[in-house]
C-alpha cells in the first residue's frame, strides 16, 4: 500500500506534465518490476523512501507550472522522505535545497 503513491504520481507526472500519450505504461512497468515488488515486500523503508519522493516531486512539478501554492506540500513530502530511510535522506536533502535555490533564482 505504501508503493501506491509512487506509481501513480509516475502515471500523472508523464500524463501531465510531459504529455506523454502512454502515460500508463510506467504505472505498468512499475508495478510489473520483480525488484519494485521485492523490496516493497522486504525493505519498506526503501520503498516508502521512493514513494514519498516522487510524491514531492510531482508536487514540486504543480508548483513550478501551476500554483506557486504546491511548494509547501513538495517541501513536506521532501522531509518525509527524509526521514522514512536514513540512508536515502540524503536526496530527499538535496532535493529540498534545490528547490530553495531554483524558488529565489
Amino acid at each position: 500500500l505504501a508503493t501506491l503513491p509512487a506509481a501513480v504520481c509516475v502515471g500523472l507526472i508523464l500524463r501531465d506534465f510531459f504529455k506523454q500519450p502512454y502515460w500508463w505504461s510506467a504505472t505498468l512497468l512499475l508495478s510489473a518490476m520483480p525488484a519494485w515488488f521485492i523490496h516493497s515486500r522486504t525493505a519498506f523503508e526503501t520503498t516508502l523512501m521512493c514513494s514519498l519522493y516522487t510524491v514531492a516531486l510531482y508536487f514540486y512539478l504543480l508548483y513550478r507550472y501551476r500554483q506557486p501554492r504546491y511548494l509547501y506540500v513538495s517541501l513536506a513530502f521532501f522531509a518525509l522522505a527524509f526521514f522514512a530511510a536514513g540512508f536515502l535522506g540524503f536526496f530527499a536533502w538535496a532535493a529540498v535545497l534545490g528547490v530553495m535555490v531554483r524558488g529565489f533564482s
